[in-house]
C-alpha cells in the first residue's frame, strides 16, 4: 500500500485503479486487488489529488509542492511538470481524450495547460476562496469549477481551448 493517508483512488476503464497519497505517489493496481504494479514519483511534498484521461492514457497529479506532475499511465512514467501556482495545488481535471489539463487551488486560479506542449493556454480567476473541485464535462465543452467559497462556477471549452472564455457561466 501507501505510506501516508490515500487522498484519491479512482477506476481506470479496464478496472485497473489509480491511487495517490500524501506519500507524494501515484499507484497503479490490478483489477484482481493484488499488489501495486506500478509507483509514480515525482512530487516533492504532500499529493492532493490526482485524475486521468477516460482513455486511460494520461494521469495528472498536483499538491503541496505547486506543481502538476503528468504521467503516462500505461508506462508509468512522468511525461511533464506544469509549474505556475502559486500555492497548493488542491484540484486537477482531465479532458476525456488526455489534451488538456486543467489545474486550480489555494491561489484562486484554474489553470488550463495543452497536456501535448505543456503551455499554459488560459489562467482566470472566479473564485473568492481556495478552489477544491474541477471537473470536464462528457463531452469537454465544459468545464466546472468549485470552491470554498460556496460557489460553483461554469466555463466554456471550445474545440479550440485558446479562446478559453474567462467570464463563467453561472455564478
Amino acid at each position: 500500500g501507501h505510506g501516508d493517508g490515500v487522498a484519491f483512488v479512482g477506476f481506470l476503464s479496464d478496472g485497473r485503479m489509480l491511487t495517490g497519497s500524501l506519500d507524494r505517489t501515484l499507484k497503479r493496481w490490478p483489477a484482481d486487488g493484488g499488489a501495486a504494479e506500478a509507483t509514480f514519483a515525482g512530487h516533492q511534498d504532500y499529493l492532493t489529488c490526482a485524475a486521468f484521461a477516460r482513455n486511460g492514457s494520461l494521469s495528472a497529479s498536483g499538491g503541496f509542492d505547486k506543481t502538476v506532475r503528468l504521467w503516462d499511465i500505461p508506462s508509468a512514467t512522468p511525461v511533464g511538470v506544469l509549474s505556475g501556482h502559486g500555492s497548493t495545488v488542491q484540484c486537477v481535471a482531465v479532458d476525456s481524450k488526455g489534451k488538456l489539463i486543467a489545474s486550480a487551488g489555494d491561489d484562486l486560479t484554474i489553470m488550463l495547460w495543452d497536456a501535448e506542449t505543456k503551455a499554459t493556454i488560459k489562467s482566470v480567476a472566479g473564485h473568492s476562496r481556495a478552489i477544491e473541485g474541477l471537473a470536464f464535462s462528457p463531452d469537454d465543452q465544459i468545464l466546472a469549477s468549485a470552491g470554498a467559497d460556496g460557489a460553483i462556477r461554469l466555463w466554456r471549452t471550445p474545440e479550440e481551448p485558446r479562446i478559453w472564455s474567462a467570464q463563467p457561466l453561472a455564478k
